[in-house]
C-alpha cells in the first residue's frame, strides 16, 4: 500500500491527506473542538475545513489532540488520575488550532489496605503454582502413601523423590511467607514495593 501524500497548510498547520481520492482534503489529525469555552467532542474530530483551510467562527476553537501519555506502572500497586486539556501554542495561526489538547497522567499508589490485600492474593497465586501437577488429588495419595511406606523404611527410591519434591515446596512455601511479611512491613513503613518479584513459584 503506498504512502499517502499528507501536506500541511502553510496559514493554519493543519496537515490534511493531497491524494487524488475519496480522502482529498481531509484532515489527518484530529481535534478538540470548544464552543464558547465549552468542550463539545473530547473525543476529538477532523478539522472542519478541507485542505486544511482556516477557521472562522469566533465561537469555536480547535485544539490538536495529543497522543495519551505511555502507561508503566503495576496497576495492582498504583492508580492513575488522568486529565486532559489545553496547552496554548506560543503563536498560534490565524484560523489554525491554538495549541495542543494534551493529558496529564498522575500515577499514585493504592491505599494502604488495597496494597496489603494485593500482596496477599501474590503471595496466594505464587503458592496456587507450586502443588503439582495442577491440584490433582493424586499427588495427595501418593503422598500419604509414601509418609506412610518412609516411616516403616519401606519407601522406594521414586517414594523418595516425591517426599524431596514436597519439602522443596514447604520450602518454597515458606520463601513466599516470608517475601509477603516483608512486603507489608514495606507498605507500612510507606516504602514502594514490586508485587513481580521475589516470588518462588516453580519447584523440580
Amino acid at each position: 500500500m503506498p504512502t499517502p501524500n499528507i501536506v500541511t497548510n502553510p496559514d493554519t498547520g493543519v496537515r490534511y491527506y493531497a491524494d487524488p481520492g475519496p480522502q482529498e482534503g481531509h484532515g489527518v489529525d484530529l481535534f478538540v473542538p470548544l464552543r464558547n469555552g465549552e468542550v463539545t467532542n473530547p473525543s476529538g474530530a477532523p478539522w472542519p475545513n478541507l485542505f486544511g483551510l482556516p477557521e472562522d467562527r469566533p465561537e469555536l476553537v480547535w485544539y490538536l489532540k495529543t497522543a495519551p501519555q505511555v502507561r508503566e506502572y503495576d496497576d495492582r500497586t498504583h492508580h492513575e488520575i488522568a486529565t486532559w486539556g489545553p496547552v496554548p501554542y506560543a503563536s498560534p495561526k490565524p484560523g489554525g488550532p491554538l495549541g495542543t489538547w494534551e493529558e496529564t497522567l498522575e500515577v499514585k499508589p493504592h491505599p494502604q489496605d488495597v496494597l496489603i490485600g494485593q500482596i496477599e492474593a501474590a503471595y496466594s497465586q505464587a503458592n496456587s503454582r507450586l502443588y503439582p501437577p495442577n491440584g490433582d488429588p493424586l499427588f495427595r495419595e501418593l503422598l500419604d502413601e509414601a509418609e506412610g511406606r518412609d516411616k516403616v523404611n519401606q519407601a522406594t527410591p521414586a517414594m523418595q523423590e516425591l517426599l524431596g519434591l514436597r519439602q522443596r515446596i514447604r520450602d518454597a512455601g515458606l520463601a513466599n511467607l516470608e517475601r509477603q511479611l516483608f512486603l507489608i512491613e514495606e507498605i507500612k513503613a510507606g516504602r514502594p514495593v514490586d508485587l513481580s518479584a521475589g516470588w518462588v513459584d516453580e519447584v523440580s
